[in-house]
């Protein structure tokens, strides 16, 4: 059986103050986070959180790769160290939440993989 390699980022634009999901690793794939960063474009700091939470399960401080509380500096682009390299599952996904809205910009590059 063939393997095909497909690039995608996953974008979410003035990330809510609730808990969303950004991405999630479609069902006949494994993926891994390549590249990730979060831009501030306002005028003071806005902290963040993200987890990564396994097909099934749900947002809790378990699965918490970015800690909530975590500061991106007015005007900065930061990026997420914490979550590059992470392998997904089908199923699995990443989900985001912001302190304020509007003002942080959430984006992470994708590798999938299928066979």
């Amino acid at each position: 059986m063939a393997t095909s390699v497909i690039f995608t980022d996953a974008v979410q634009e003035s990330l809510p103050a609730v808990d969303t999901t950004v991405y999630t690793c479609p069902d006949s794939a494994t993926a891994q986070i390549i590249f990730g960063n979060c831009a501030n474009s306002t005028g003071g700091a806005i902290t963040l959180k993200a987890n990564i939470v396994q097909s099934g399960g749900s947002v809790a401080t378990t699965n918490e790769y970015i800690p909530s509380g975590t500061s991106v500096t007015a005007g900065n682009t930061d990026p997420l160290a914490e979550i590059v390299g992470v392998i997904l599952q089908p199923g699995d996904f990443v989900s985001a939440a912001a302190s304020a809205t509007p003002g942080l910009n959430f984006k992470i590059g994708i590798k999938e993989v299928y066979s």
